[in-house]
């Protein structure tokens, strides 16, 4: 539940909710190179980073570039502030991903 309350997005929220968060989480183990999603699925999901790293990439093509190369647009280490990723998913799910997430390293989610 500590973590839950430490990610920004959930500031201020109370014990009771956090709960309820904690309650809908599920770990995930992937190993390194695994593909979290790739950018133009659906998305549905929200992730919490409790080890391991993982990088966000883009295709320029999704961004009007037709050269089709990748960009890589942030790692993010589960010592970072808010360690979360793909929360694009709550506030518009069934949309498809805007970018690519694949791990790292060995990875708890």
């Amino acid at each position: 539940m500590e973590m839950v309350q430490q990610v920004s997005l959930f500031e201020g929220a109370s014990e009771v909710v956090s709960f309820r968060i904690v309650g809908l989480c599920t770990p995930r183990l992937m190993r390194k190179g695994g593909v979290v999603f790739l950018q133009g699925d659906v998305g549905s999901h929200f992730y919490l980073l409790v080890s391991g790293a993982v990088e966000i990439e883009q295709t320029h093509a999704a961004r009007g570039f037709p050269d089709g190369r990748t960009e890589k647009l942030r790692l993010i280490k589960h010592t970072d502030h808010s360690p979360f990723f793909g929360e694009l998913a709550l506030e518009s799910a069934g949309k498809a991903r805007s970018a690519s997430a694949t791990v790292v390293d060995d990875t708890v989610l």
